[in-house]
């Protein structure tokens, strides 16, 4: 076989195996944020279920956070939640966490799952354009846009990565991912569709 032929398999090779394991790493990451969510003690205050009725939460004043509110969940970015879970939140029980960037990161992703019932995720590559069928949904409310570019019209949400947006970020954390979301609305339920990028070239 000659070298050239062998290049080529090994190149289609390399991209089904990114492509399964982009589809793969948003599951793996919430169930990795399940587990530090409940390791670390999160469902004493925030429950199992994240409606902010954990064993702990009767004394508490405020009550800690109902992450199964899709109202107030589709106003709170991903930065926020970054930040008040590694710095807490003043006035409040919610203490800072010694947690790494991943397991931050992975934990958010965790904790989105609790309002929703039907969720779209696509995991991309910096320099990967992606459109996504809204089935008939209505757009809602757009969150965490500062490196994603979004627009939506009749045939979906096209989310179009800022590459040089996107490295610089890169560069400045450990946690190698950015989301963008999308709320839609079927005039009754809110519904979410999330975009990952990861730090890879397609």
């Amino acid at each position: 076989m000659s070298r050239m032929r062998i290049a080529v398999i090994y190149s289609i090779l390399a991209l089904l195996g990114l492509a399964i394991f982009l589809a793969q790493d948003a599951k793996a990451d919430a169930v990795n944020g399940k587990t530090v969510y409940e390791s670390m003690g999160c469902v004493f205050c925030h429950g199992y279920q994240g409606a902010g009725d954990g064993l702990m939460s009767a004394e508490m004043d405020p009550k800690p956070r109902d992450f199964t509110d899709a109202v107030v969940m589709s106003r709170i970015s991903d930065a926020t939640m970054f930040y008040n879970i590694r710095n807490g939140i003043k006035g409040t029980a919610m203490p800072a966490w010694g947690l790494t960037d991943t397991q931050i990161g992975d934990v958010i992703d965790y904790v989105r799952t609790f309002a929703y019932d039907y969720e779209i995720t696509k995991t991309i590559c910096i320099n990967e354009p992606v459109t996504v069928d809204l089935e008939g949904r209505k757009w809602y409310y757009t969150l965490d846009t500062q490196y994603i570019d979004i627009s939506v019209d009749d045939d979906g949400a096209t989310f179009v990565p800022n590459v040089k947006g996107v490295r610089n970020h890169f560069k400045q954390t450990s946690h190698k991912l950015i989301r963008a979301h999308i709320y839609l609305t079927d005039g009754d339920d809110l519904y979410l569709v999330v975009v990952r990028v990861r730090d890879c070239y397609k």
